[in-house]
């Protein structure tokens, strides 16, 4: 499907994750926001509420490239869906994702597993993420 503004996006995201027995809301994440810990995905918390514009923002400037956008579910959270915005660098990498230019694509792991809460007092930074399910989160930072 042709990749719609954000707002309509989100709609079609949260009818996915119905349809995929997940009625949830939903949750950007960042990879600043996340890391792995015992095969668990934990998740800061509170997550910035300035997230969902930085997600609105990196959506719409990938749907403007024109090489596809993709929203990505990580984990849940009681009723929410943690999620990001991934877009390709370049044309070698939307086909490697399977991503059509242009169109928007949602999914979610195989295994939509429940993340673990932790509070930003308890927060360890420096996890590396590389190598795990984790890696592909982008960055605040643009990385």
């Amino acid at each position: 499907m042709s990749a719609p503004p954000f707002h309509q996006a989100v709609e079609l995201l949260v009818s996915f994750l119905a349809t995929q027995g997940h009625q949830m809301s939903v949750i950007w994440v960042f990879r600043e926001d996340l890391q792995m810990a015992r095969s668990r995905v934990q998740v800061r918390w509170p997550v910035s509420a300035e997230n969902e514009s930085f997600a609105r923002e990196a959506y719409e400037r990938a749907r403007t490239r024109g090489l596809g956008v993709e929203l990505r579910g990580v984990c849940r959270l009681a009723d929410s869906a943690c999620c990001y915005v991934w877009a390709p660098r370049d044309d070698t990498e939307a086909e490697y994702a399977f991503l059509p230019a242009g169109e928007l694509k949602i999914a979610l792991p195989t295994a939509f597993h429940d993340g673990e809460v932790v509070g930003a007092s308890s927060w360890k930074l420096g996890n590396a993420n590389s190598g795990t399910i984790l890696g592909e989160v982008p960055s605040l930072a643009g990385g």
